[in-house]
């Protein structure tokens, strides 16, 4: 998908992991109920992909050197 191609063959700096979270985000659409409104789903939802994103990143770091 999208997210996959923006993120092959990249450095994992700052502007490209945003890009990549906004990317990861852009065509959620929860529901709201009592429990949690869709904005906060869509937020919590950007920081688990922030979150995978950075390990994945370290990881690849790890096996390259």
């Amino acid at each position: 998908g999208k997210l996959e191609e923006a993120l092959i063959g990249q450095q994992p700096e700052e502007r490209l992991l945003r890009k990549a979270c906004e990317l990861a985000t852009a065509g959620l659409t929860p529901e709201s109920d009592l429990h949690a409104s869709a904005d906060y789903r869509i937020e919590v939802a950007g920081v688990m992909a922030r979150r995978v994103l950075n390990r994945a990143a370290e990881r690849a770091k790890s096996l390259s050197q």
